[in-house]
């Protein structure tokens, strides 16, 4: 094969005119054989100087630069990380090399520290006068255009630093969920290493076309973009500059197929975890998969509880009705006013319980659906390492099998040109595939660990933020409902002389026993809060001086203590009316 042999200098050019051929294979066998070999040594001796040991040392000097080449590209790649590298020029002065575009085959032999960097320390380069300058990426959604039931029209503004791109500025970037749903997939497909953002839902349950359901989209695909500019891999993608530069109708430029899909991803998943060295990231997606099932078991539970509180509601609207209708057969003024009121009150609280339900589901619901998204996709992604490692194995033993090959080869009594070009071949390929896919488990694991700590704070953060706006929407609903019932107490009270009690066989409330019938919700939130403005301090300097008092000041009248029925029922009713 052509490949098996190196270029020489004109000098050297043809180093084999008087060596005999099967001495050359020999040799040639042997080199190969000495280079996968585990001693990794040469068994000829340093004194040799023939033709073949001329190809043996060119051969293993062709190898041994090749690599330390790409290792030199990658170190200066990570000395000036941009993700404008692709567009550097080979300057013999400088000694520079030109970067390979992202996505090519170098690229995947990346050096695992390259990525640390890169995420730690953000995107950089030399400003040419011994600084530091950062590139940004930096996006804003404006508006958001919703025609009927059809996907929305997403239009941003972006600014950017970074070079490749045409300007610095783009207005009123216009782009449909469909295609934000595109280049979820590409950046989900092409950045296997990362944990990508899942892309939130175009729709909310706050009711499509409401303002509350366009400002969470709103505000969702805001915090969607910036988590992703904010990821230095995802932001040094290509695909980034046709993303904004593009006219309507983007479509991803570069596609790749995922490791496995459809039945046999399924297939595969039923599989033993292949051997993993890394046992933070094996211990990981157990986790992430955990996170998963239990958020989406509890997004299904909150979709009934919402659904049976609308039906609550619905119900409680009617019963309100009904109620109503009893002031037609009524006789008694007061009574009359009292059904009508306690009617009215009881179709406002059906109106409380649906909007409650609705906030449910739009506040904890749709947060518990995105975090769900979130571990879905990393649990995929790990997924996605554990086929790569799979391949890595068979790599692994295809290499070992040919170099198998190889040596049956050299030990032959009969050596055959032909067989020996295919032999070395063959064995470089796969020792060349093994490489790439040893390279690649490495940068996916690195990073991956990296990203680890900032998977969990997002879920962390997410989960806290959709819990506080659940229970604000709660309280809120509750406060009122409460309203609503005070509202009805004097009506109670007012329905005949003896307060309202008389119905109920009990006589009515002493004045000086009843309880206070001023509204508790006000402006400035429940009446007994009490001084929201009181200092943590003045809790405990009352704590301090109530632990100094005497005994004698301790004690309690048991006159103020009594409680027989007669005042527990005046204290119910009190409370309750």
């Amino acid at each position: 094969m052509a490949s098996s042999i190196p270029y020489l200098p004109d000098a050297e050019q043809n180093p084999f005119a008087e060596q005999n051929e099967g001495s050359d294979i020999h040799s040639r066998v042997s080199s190969h054989d000495d280079r996968h070999s585990p001693e990794g040594g040469s068994e000829e001796g340093d004194g040799h100087h023939g033709d073949s040991q001329s190809q043996l040392e060119s051969s293993e000097a062709h190898d041994s630069h090749e690599p330390q080449e790409v290792q030199e590209s990658h170190d200066s790649h990570d000395a000036h990380y941009t993700p404008s590298d692709e567009n550097t020029t080979n300057d013999p002065d400088s000694g520079t090399k030109e970067h390979p575009r992202r996505g090519s085959e170098d690229d995947e032999n990346e050096p695992l520290g390259s990525i640390r960097r890169q995420a730690s320390e953000g995107p950089r380069t030399p400003s040419g006068k011994g600084g530091v300058k950062k590139y940004k990426l930096i996006t804003k959604v404006t508006g958001l255009e919703r025609q009927g039931k059809k996907d929305p029209i997403i239009r941003f503004d972006a600014y950017t630093t970074l070079p490749r791109f045409r300007t610095t500025t783009f207005r009123d970037v216009r782009r449909t969920y469909h295609e934000f749903e595109k280049f979820f997939d590409h950046l989900n497909g092409n950045n296997p290493e990362c944990f990508v953002p899942s892309l939130p839902a175009s729709k909310t349950s706050a009711g499509l076309g409401t303002e509350e359901d366009d400002q969470k989209v709103k505000s969702n695909l805001q915090l969607w973009l910036d988590r992703v500019t904010s990821n230095p891999i995802l932001a040094r993608d290509e695909e980034f500059v046709y993303f904004i530069e593009a006219d309507f109708g983007y479509s991803p430029v570069v596609k790749r197929k995922p490791p496995a899909t459809g039945l046999a991803r399924k297939a595969m998943k039923q599989l033993q975890p292949p051997p993993d060295e890394v046992t933070e990231l094996q211990e990981f997606r157990p986790l992430v998969k955990e996170v998963y099932l239990r958020g989406l078991d509890a997004q299904h539970k909150l979709e009934k509880v919402s659904k049976h509180r609308r039906s609550l509601g619905l119900a409680t609207t009617d019963f309100g009705t009904r109620v109503s209708n009893f002031a037609a057969v009524e006789t008694v003024p007061g009574m009359i006013n009292m059904w009508r009121k306690l009617g009215k009150v009881l179709t406002s609280l059906g109106d409380v319980q649906a909007v409650q339900a609705t906030a449910e589901a739009s506040t904890l619901g749709d947060g518990l659906g995105w975090v769900t998204g979130d571990a879905y996709v990393a649990k995929e992604a790990l997924t996605n390492r554990h086929l790569l490692m799979r391949e890595l194995i068979k790599a692994q033993a295809t290499t070992r099998a040919r170099h198998q090959t190889a040596t049956r080869v050299k030990g032959s009594s009969n050596l055959s040109p032909v067989k020996v070009d295919e032999a070395i071949g063959a064995l470089e390929e796969a020792t060349h595939q093994e490489e790439v896919l040893t390279n690649k488990v490495r940068r996916v694991s690195d990073n991956m660990l990296l990203e680890k700590g900032v998977l969990l704070d997002r879920f962390e953060q997410d989960i806290k933020t959709n819990i506080n706006n659940y229970v604000l929407r709660t309280i809120h609903s509750e406060r009122r409902a409460l309203s609503l019932w005070e509202s009805v107490r004097l009506d109670i009270r007012a329905a005949d002389s003896t307060g309202g009690l008389s119905r109920l066989g009990r006589e009515s409330t002493p004045a000086n026993r009843r309880a206070t019938i001023a509204q508790s919700q006000g402006a400035r939130g429940d009446s007994w809060s009490g001084d929201r403005h009181r200092r943590a301090t003045d809790y405990g300097s009352e704590r301090r001086l109530s632990q100094d008092h005497d005994d004698d000041h301790e004690e309690i009248s048991q006159e103020d203590t009594i409680v027989d029925a007669r005042n527990a029922a005046s204290l119910l009713a009190g409370s309750v009316f």
